[in-house]
């Protein structure tokens, strides 16, 4: 599954503030889950010496198949690293939110099960890869700055904002051994589960998201996709749009096409957004106007010089109309060797090199044409010479 990361930037004049939004998808997003269980369970084996790429975060004190056991999630926001050396961390605000639907249901609440419930957030203080973290080996984390936070009220409830100012401080201030949050309940004591989603939702207002307004520098801007705005093309012409920028790892256009090249013909506006190895997300708009053409050459894609009178030159077709235009017109053999040239327009190749006829084949095509109004058009192509 592709998703794209969203990532939002705000300055305000006020005592240069600026706002880093991030909340990214599978591309850039860093969170897994870690179990563990008192013993090996018939159904789910060992699941401690396993990796999981779950789709949703359960933080879990419960029982499976009888058997005790721990749910922990652990979450990174590797866009921290876009902030600038001499920022000052003033708010951050972590939100997670509830996934409805997954196989472990919605979250518990105290009134449920007499149990507090409370969300305990810590500062994981080793470095550990999301395709290959277990529950035996995951990182170390640190009790300092701990943060708790209450228990839901109902079912499906949001966590919205929660205060983790302190400890993105610490993540910034420190980042050789700061490698992201480690999510539990704080008691270890069953019945208890929080059930938020992960950056690999396909709802991308789901995805963790983490909120920083800071002092200091602000974040470079993003370069532009497309150098103009405005393009214009002509009847019948295809126009390529390109959004593959250096450092570029995905693409997803108007009409959810995931590739760099876009083809457009006709007329509209084009959007696409791209991310970056960075984990900044850009976009970009440009639109395409249709224009009236009537001094635009064309040429055919195959001749056939036999004598019929039909079809025995390969040249430039164009409208009769269009006057006051000058060209330069070469064709080329597959070895590169050059068998026709001319810069006047009625005349074209007849099939000939030094006085025989050339064989069947595939030639090659360049054509630099000036227009009247002084537009220069370049050409190039290929063809079939059919015996």
């Amino acid at each position: 599954m592709r998703c794209l990361f969203l990532f939002l930037f705000f300055t305000t004049s006020l005592c240069a503030q600026h706002t880093l939004i991030l909340q990214p998808g599978p591309e850039c997003g860093k969170d897994a889950l870690v179990w563990f269980l008192e013993q090996e369970s018939p159904t789910f084996g060992k699941p401690w010496e396993r990796n999981f790429g779950e789709s949703y975060l359960p933080i879990m004190e419960w029982t499976w198949g009888g058997i005790p056991g721990h749910r922990w999630v652990l979450l990174d926001f590797t866009g921290l690293q876009q902030l600038p050396a001499d920022a000052n961390i003033l708010e951050a605000r972590l939100s997670l939110y509830h996934l409805p639907g997954t196989g472990d249901g919605s979250h518990s609440t105290p009134a449920e099960t007499g149990l507090p419930h409370h969300l305990l957030v810590q500062r994981i203080i080793e470095p550990w890869e999301e395709s290959e973290v277990t529950w035996e080996t995951r990182p170390a984390f640190t009790s300092t700055g701990a943060l708790l936070f209450p228990a839901p009220v109902s079912n499906t409830q949001h966590f919205e904002e929660l205060d983790v100012t302190p400890l993105v401080r610490d993540m910034v201030s420190t980042p050789t051994n700061s490698f992201g949050l480690l999510l539990r309940m704080e008691l270890d004591e069953y019945y208890q589960k929080l059930i938020f989603a992960s950056s690999d939702e396909e709802n991308p207002a789901l995805r963790p998201k983490l909120e920083i307004i800071y002092e200091g520098s602000p974040i470079p801007p993003p370069p532009d996709i497309f150098t103009e705005k405005e393009v214009q093309i002509c009847p019948g012409e295809i126009l390529e749009l390109n959004a593959g920028l250096t450092g570029s790892i995905a693409f997803q256009w108007q009409d959810g096409s995931s590739e760099p090249i876009f083809l457009v013909e006709e007329a509209g506006s084009y959007s696409v957004s791209v991310s970056l190895e960075s984990c900044r997300t850009i976009s970009d708009t440009i639109t395409v106007v249709l224009q009236d053409c009537p001094c635009r050459p064309t040429l055919p894609n195959a001749f056939s010089p036999n004598g019929d009178g039909i079809n025995d030159r390969f040249g430039l077709l164009i409208q009769e109309e269009c006057k006051g235009f000058q060209m330069e017109f070469r064709i080329f053999n597959r070895w590169g060797k050059e068998v026709f040239y001319t810069t006047v327009p009625s005349q074209g190749w007849d099939g000939a090199f030094n006085g025989r006829p050339a064989p069947g084949d595939t030639y090659f095509y360049t054509l630099r044409f000036t227009g009247p109004d002084g537009a220069v058009v370049p050409l190039e192509g290929d063809f079939t010479l059919i015996r």
